[in-house]
């Protein structure tokens, strides 16, 4: 286990209950899994099943990588039978699931340094476009105070479309300025302290004991 409850564990696949980490449904309860390698897919998700029949647990947070390839194809539709499943992925990665699932983007790597190259930005987001799913919501964590403008703040709303929009988490020092900037981005990007994100836990879920 790794935050919160957990369910009985059946079989080698990893599982934990863990509040969902950032944006809208922050906190919410969530299960969090990952196949072990030897997992059959159909097999892990009935155990999961039933592990959790009496946890009134609406979604499933899987990795992106879990979910691709023809083994993560019968994963995620075998898992869709029984939760809704909710991703975490990096603006940068290259492995996206091949079945419908709420994603909820990571761009903390465009707000590294400050933007100086609009034209760059804009080709590698149009480009980013076409490999990841449409986001239901967008994030990042301490941004650096440089890269913090209402321009990007704009640019990723307009190219990147969240649905359910977007959150910054921020040092305590920098509440104020990033709630200035916010507030002149067309679409508003919620403000959050930094201590408030939660981080998913690295590696995998351990597999979880009797709860």
């Amino acid at each position: 286990m790794n935050i919160g409850a957990s369910a009985p564990s059946h079989g080698p696949v990893k599982h934990s209950i863990l509040p969902f980490p950032a944006g809208a449904h922050q906190g919410e309860l969530c299960i969090h899994v990952a196949l072990a390698p030897e997992d059959d897919p159909a097999d892990a998700v009935e155990a999961l099943a039933i592990a959790y029949e009496r946890h009134p647990i609406s979604e499933v947070i899987v990795a992106p990588a879990e979910l691709t390839g023809s083994r993560g194809r019968v994963f995620g539709l075998e898992l869709q039978r029984y939760w809704e499943i909710a991703i975490i992925g990096a603006i940068r990665d290259e492995a996206w699931p091949l079945v419908p699932s709420r994603l909820v983007l990571d761009v903390s790597s465009l707000f590294a340094a400050e933007l100086t190259d609009e034209d760059y930005l804009l080709r590698d987001l149009a480009e980013a476009t076409t490999r990841i799913p449409p986001p239901t919501e967008l994030f990042a964590v301490a941004p650096a105070a440089a890269a913090l403008t209402p321009r990007l703040l704009h640019i990723l709303n307009q190219t990147l479309v969240p649905e359910f929009g977007s959150t910054l988490y921020v040092e305590p020092a920098q509440l104020a300025a990033a709630v200035a900037v916010s507030i002149k981005a067309e679409r508003p990007w919620s403000v959050r302290p930094l201590a408030a994100f939660i981080p998913l836990p690295s590696p995998a879920p351990a597999a979880s004991p009797a709860g």
